[in-house]
């Protein structure tokens, strides 16, 4: 997967950001200047997207970082197992699985999927691909 570099100090709440290859998404970057002969700093605090864990980082203003490109496609669910979810991609027709996602909204949605069999063939999924990890990040009903 591709990156693209930024430095700390243009980092937003919302952006994502690569740290010892761990994907994080901004919460917020709050930017202090030090004494008179001191650098800029910028505490960046930050989850993980797929650990969902908090973490603080301070980054000098001018420090490279890079940026993970993510990809945003939709899929159809072909079966809903207790581990895994198989989808197909909409567009490729590629078939692959992915976790349960840990989102409190996403699971009631994909629970009611799994009890009512005849719903799935109505409903698309958004997934994430990032850094080569597929992720389920919406559930989308089509009526």
């Amino acid at each position: 997967m591709s990156v693209r570099k930024t430095i700390a100090g243009k980092l937003k709440k919302g952006n994502y950001f690569l740290d010892d290859g761990t994907v994080y998404r901004v919460l917020s970057n709050d930017h202090s200047k030090s004494g008179k002969h001191g650098h800029a700093k910028n505490r960046v605090n930050a989850e993980g997207l797929f650990e969902g864990h908090h973490k603080s980082f301070t980054y000098p203003s001018d420090t490279s970082i890079d940026m993970p490109e993510i990809l945003k496609k939709n899929a159809t669910i072909t079966n809903l197992g207790p581990e895994f979810i198989s989808l197909m991609d909409s567009e490729t027709y590629e078939s692959f699985d992915v976790k349960w996602p840990d989102d409190e909204e996403l699971v009631p949605k994909l629970k009611d999927l799994q009890a009512n069999p005849n719903k799935i063939a109505e409903a698309l999924v958004e997934y994430w691909n990032v850094q080569g990890t597929r992720v389920i990040e919406r559930v989308m009903n089509v009526d």
